[in-house]
């Protein structure tokens, strides 16, 4: 039994389908308790023990650590169960195609994984890129984000709700604004413009009234503070990335080089910088597949 007809006696027929679909980009739109994620996890091990592409050149997305778990759980047990069946296929391996590794080095790891099968977890240990947005994000601004040229080092940490919500109670009193913005007020705003892509400086030429200028000298200011003390809030996870591989493109080509397949489930509950933030990492022949549910989409 080939990996193909193993898969179409797990699936049906359109989970199969779209399972095996690799060639271009896809949208798997289907409904709530349709096997969306069972595809998913099917897809993901196809690339693996089908066409031998390894984990970390694997990205899949999800939205909670819950979710991540759960899929990684389940592709270990696939791991396991790929591992007892004669379903290893050989890959003609393209050296562009590889991040990374010389070609030799690659088909040693293939030898090697075919003859050892109960080592099964050579494969598995390096899951580390089927995480929430932010956890994905937060890992490449630890290794890329000198590049901002910002004060921000790789040493920096993420300032808690409780921090931030302080460091805005503090500048309202500072610039005498306590009685005009109430700090809720300003950290959603804040949290709104950066995921719309717009830092402080960029939201000054946004501004057209006094408590549009309110607002940008307290944005201006916590944004300074967070670079003093070398912190991120929880959207800079985004923004961050975002404005670097907008401003650096080498560095996102060095990391669209890194995905050779890109996942991203319960695509539908999306934001604007989140769904900007996939497309540039995708490759424009199509590397990526949305997982979609109209009917639960937090944004309708």
């Amino acid at each position: 039994m080939n990996i193909q007809e193993y898969l179409a006696s797990k699936l049906n027929e359109e989970q199969c389908k779209a399972a095996l679909h690799t060639e271009t980009s896809s949208l798997i739109l289907a409904g709530a308790w349709s096997g969306k994620t069972r595809t998913l996890t099917y897809k993901i091990a196809y690339l693996m023990f089908g066409l031998w592409i390894k984990p970390s050149n694997i990205l899949a997305v999800t939205f909670t650590n819950k979710a991540a778990n759960e899929l990684k759980e389940r592709l270990i047990d696939l791991a396991k169960e790929f591992s007892q069946l004669d379903l290893w296929v050989e890959k003609t391996v393209n050296k562009n195609e590889i991040e990374g590794d010389s070609i030799d080095d690659f088909l040693a790891f293939v030898e090697s994984t075919a003859e050892k099968k109960s080592s099964i977890s050579y494969w598995v240990n390096d899951f580390k890129w089927i995480w929430t947005f932010h956890s994905i994000f937060l890992k490449i601004l630890k290794e890329d984000i000198e590049w901002l040229e910002m004060k921000y080092n790789k040493t920096f940490s993420i300032i808690d709700t409780d921090d931030s919500a302080k460091v805005i109670k503090d500048l309202l009193k500072k610039y005498n604004l306590e009685d005009v913005l109430k700090p809720n007020e300003v950290k959603w705003f804040i949290s709104n413009e950066k995921n719309n892509w717009f830092d402080a400086k960029m939201f000054e030429s946004k501004v057209v009234s006094q408590y549009d200028m309110n607002m940008w000298k307290i944005y201006t200011e916590y944004q300074k503070e967070l670079e003093r003390s070398n912190m991120l809030d929880f959207d800079d996870l985004l923004l961050l990335p975002y404005l670097l591989f907008k401003k650096k493109p080498e560095i996102l080509e060095k990391w669209k080089r890194k995905f050779l397949y890109i996942m991203v489930d319960e695509a539908q509950d999306t934001n604007w910088i989140q769904f900007e933030l996939m497309k540039m990492l995708s490759w424009e022949d199509g590397n990526i597949t949305m997982i979609w549910d109209d009917y639960q989409s937090i944004y309708w």
